[in-house]
């Protein structure tokens, strides 16, 4: 009898003491996913995949510069380290300066970032495109 109580005290420990680990596990997994997941879309990363890599993938990333010039079809962006890239825009894509904005809003020296795909080496679709205040 002593036996049987003995397990099943066993039993209810381990139970309990293995729910509240799977729990704890399961909440870590979460947080180190939507670390993963805000890492990878809202801060810029040092360590970015190459450009070819990430063609392949079509990944959805982002771009962030000063505008050169702009028309309605596209617009050239001098990014950080010095280069210029040529950015397609289309019907679908949004504009925001706080607030929804048409393109003729935007003036050349506006600070931007762009989220959207690599068409090419040299040519970048923006789905949506930030102003960002002037310093």
């Amino acid at each position: 009898m002593k036996k049987i109580i003995l397990f099943f005290c066993l039993l209810i420990f381990f139970s309990v003491l293995f729910f509240f680990l799977g729990e704890n596990y399961q909440q870590k997994k979460l947080e180190r996913m939507r670390n993963q997941f805000f890492n990878r879309n809202f801060q810029i990363s040092t360590q970015r995949p190459d450009e070819k890599m990430r063609r392949e993938r079509g990944a959805l990333n982002f771009q962030e510069g000063q505008v050169v010039s702009h028309d309605e079809k596209t617009m050239t962006l001098k990014l950080e380290n010095g280069n210029q890239r040529i950015v397609s825009i289309d019907e679908k894509t949004q504009f925001l300066k706080g607030e929804k904005i048409s393109p003729q809003e935007i003036q050349d020296g506006q600070k931007v970032i762009l989220w959207g795909k690599e068409i090419s080496s040299d040519i970048f679709g923006a789905n949506l495109v930030f102003i960002l205040p002037s310093d």
